[in-house]
């Protein structure tokens, strides 16, 4: 499956234009709600939500961080969903990409960490989130 997209980048642009690091919850919504406007088949993010929220301190346990190095410790894919014992799915994406049956039959997408800088078009993470961006205002 080619890999095709762009990067949304934490510059230093950002940095000045946001609120201190990290950035709320509030502002990663307005860039999801931002990046909605184009349709796009599938946004992956990132980012650790390490700060405590209090509505949702009775959920904590709803999400998992898993990440498999390949036998030379390097990462080249991320498991869209993991089971548990009884085989019941947790998912990750609910909907990532339905028309891809290879996508679905191997339940992982290869990302590539390694591509030279240049190869995908990197967009300002404020740039988005305020609108300044043409394609997403």
């Amino acid at each position: 499956m080619l890999f095709q997209g762009f990067y949304v980048g934490i510059d230093d642009y950002s940095l000045q234009q946001l609120d201190r690091w990290p950035w709320s919850r509030e502002i990663h919504t307005q860039l999801f709600h931002q990046l909605a406007e184009g349709q796009p088949k599938a946004v992956f993010f990132d980012f650790l939500l390490i700060e405590p929220v209090a509505v949702l301190a009775e959920q904590a346990m709803l999400g998992h961080i898993l990440v498999r190095p390949d036998v030379y410790g390097v990462l080249r894919q991320v498991d869209l969903s993991v089971s548990d014992a009884m085989g019941r799915p947790w998912a990750l994406a609910t909907r990532l990409l339905v028309d891809d049956t290879a996508l679905a039959k191997v339940n992982r997408l290869r990302i590539p960490f390694n591509v030279p800088k240049d190869d995908y078009p990197t967009i300002s993470y404020a740039g988005v989130v305020s609108g300044e961006v043409p394609f997403f205002s």
